[in-house]
């Protein structure tokens, strides 16, 4: 079992635990496995054993998973600066990053070495009960320890500078140097939240002198400072506004040529991505896709609405004119998803045409077979991305076009629905099962293009059928 899936019954099941207590090497393997599991799975295990009462048979696991816990707590206290350094961006944009292992390995190799000042950080995080409370100051202490033993591979922390070289060339030289700043680190994310609020001219003054600071630990440490910034923001694109600050309120003509260039492009670039998607995305797989689209569009609007509050954009520039691109290529793509909802709506929600007296034609449900099931996920996928889409339409430019498809989609629901109704009403059918099942189908529809109410609206007037 790997310890990535590391659970309460699959930890004593691999060591055949049968509740009677641990032998010494059972203890041996578990404190091995504990230690080896990731942070959300010693957060599952304490939780599962909260309930163990003191001397059960549980206890002495309780008190490793309570022990791994709170040492992880503390390493996490001490490089709290880095810690998102060390995992990918949920939402997918790149970032400065380094391995897990090598966290855990200079945890570790930082405890080994100097344990009395460790020992100190465990005892003073305690003390500390508030955000708003002084830093310890050994948490910076110990990341400056760190530094320097990673750079001179002493001891453990050789292995710490070989697992995170084999992840990136020159890697472990990038992670002494972060960890010089953490310090400074600390006290500029504490003046982050303000500053992404209201850029006033006073807190432009401290971002310059913040950043002044971090050139002083080091020349080339201004980029290096705003990558930790950048892997703690949930909203990655408002590093704009540091860079702005930075910057003097400069153009993209010429930030675009400065070192701090690369935030930028970054953020394009990450457009570029989700534009693949968006434009491509996989109607058969369903309503999932298509809120993934949608939200590309989403955060893809941000990041535009960022730059442009944010920088001063010209028509020489690079950015610019990138910029302006992405936009129509972006709203082409919405717009040719949108223009196929009714169709794909329809293929779901099937009508076939019947002769009444012989003469008149009308369109009625065909009931003949129950929904098919990847026509409904492709209608799905694309009634989920003109939901989702809704925030967004009019500031980026197909807002008429999604009323027009809202208007001609609901029109289109609304008829099938009082057909269906009727059939159900009157009885007057020999597939009332399969009646009943596009029921259900449409009823979703509904929702999705107008609200969950209209939806409900629907399956009480079903029920009284």
């Amino acid at each position: 079992m790997g310890a990535a899936g590391i659970s309460l019954q699959g930890l004593l099941g691999v060591l055949g635990y049968k509740m009677t207590g641990l032998t010494s090497s059972r203890a041996d393997v578990v404190r091995t496995l504990i230690g080896a599991a990731p942070d959300s799975a010693i957060q599952s295990l304490d939780a599962a054993l909260r309930g163990e009462a003191p001397g059960g048979s549980l206890s002495s696991v309780k008190t490793m998973v309570f022990e791994e816990l709170r040492d992880r707590q503390v390493r996490d206290a001490v490089f709290g600066p880095l810690i998102p350094l060390f995992a990918p961006r949920a939402d997918g944009f790149d970032q400065l990053e380094f391995p897990r292992a090598a966290l855990t390995r200079m945890w570790r190799a930082l405890k080994a070495t100097y344990p009395a000042e460790a020992a100190a950080a465990a005892a003073a995080m305690p003390l500390r009960r508030h955000e708003d409370e002084p830093v310890p100051p050994i948490y910076d202490e110990l990341c400056l320890l760190s530094a320097q033993a990673l750079r001179a591979e002493q001891g453990d922390f050789a292995a710490v500078a070989d697992v995170t070289r084999r992840f990136r060339a020159g890697a472990e030289v990038e992670l002494a140097a972060c960890l010089d700043l953490a310090r400074l680190a600390r006290e500029v994310l504490r003046q982050l939240p303000a500053w992404l609020a209201r850029m006033t001219e006073e807190r432009q003054a401290s971002v310059r002198i913040a950043f002044k600071d971090a050139v002083a630990v080091a020349e080339d440490s201004g980029p290096r400072m705003m990558e930790i910034l950048f892997a703690h923001l949930s909203e990655p694109w408002t590093i704009l506004r540091i860079v702005s600050a930075v910057m003097h309120q400069a153009g993209d003509r010429f930030i675009s040529g400065s070192e701090l260039a690369d935030f930028g492009e970054r953020l394009l670039r990450d457009i570029d991505r989700r534009a693949v998607f968006i434009k491509a995305f996989k109607y058969e797989d369903g309503g999932a896709a298509g809120r993934q689209a949608a939200d590309g569009l989403r955060i893809a609007a941000a990041v535009a609405g960022e730059f442009q509050q944010s920088l001063t954009l010209s028509r020489e520039g690079l950015w610019a004119d990138r910029l302006a691109k992405q936009k129509q290529s972006m709203a082409a793509s919405a717009e040719m998803h949108l223009k196929k909802l009714e169709k794909l709506v329809g293929a779901a929600l099937p009508m076939q045409p019947v002769r009444i007296n012989g003469r008149t034609v009308r369109a009625e449900p065909k009931l003949d077979n129950p929904p098919d099931p990847a026509a409904v996920r492709c209608a799905q996928a694309a009634l989920a991305f003109f939901a989702c889409i809704r925030t967004v339409a009019a500031q980026s430019g197909y807002g008429t076009m999604r009323a027009k498809v809202r208007d001609e989609v609901s029109y289109s629901l609304d008829t099938y629905l009082e057909e269906l109704l009727s059939i159900l009403h009157s009885g007057d059918s020999q597939h009332m099962d399969n009646a009943r099942l596009f029921l259900d189908v449409a009823a979703d529809f509904i929702g999705l293009v107008h609200d969950d109410q209209a939806a409900q609206i629907v399956r009480r007037r079903a029920a009284a059928a």
